[in-house]
């Protein structure tokens, strides 16, 4: 009985991680962008495609993610995507971190989503 309320638990609340990363991002993006850190030249439209993508995976975690919608699962999976193909752009260690993390909040609620019912 233990054990599977432990389980729940971190089934229930594996959205916080995607969540939590997506914010981040957003943060990051438009601080960086009102500091003045973002050189102009053309990275003006990046900064909107970064926000762009991590809303809409902010949006979908909070609103179907959360109630527990089976599309929501599958449709979070571009989210690593997108961390290991900005990864391969950069050579930077982030957004492996960031990727492991969304796979992280994945895993955690595989069994929230697709509950082991045996055939009766």
């Amino acid at each position: 009985m233990g054990s599977s309320e432990v389980e729940r638990q971190y089934e229930k609340y594996a959205w916080l991680l995607i969540a939590g990363v997506c914010g981040f991002h957003i943060l990051a993006s438009l601080g960086l962008r009102a500091a003045g850190l973002v050189p102009s030249g053309g990275l003006e439209g990046q900064t909107a495609t970064v926000v762009g993508l991590y809303l809409l995976g902010l949006a979908i975690t909070v609103e179907s993610y959360r109630s527990g919608e089976v599309w929501a699962w599958y449709t979070l999976w571009y989210l690593p995507v997108v961390e290991i193909v900005n990864f391969a752009g950069s050579g930077s260690t982030p957004p492996l971190v960031f990727a492991l993390v969304f796979v992280l909040g994945q895993l955690m609620s595989y069994r929230r989503f697709f509950p082991n019912n045996p055939a009766a």
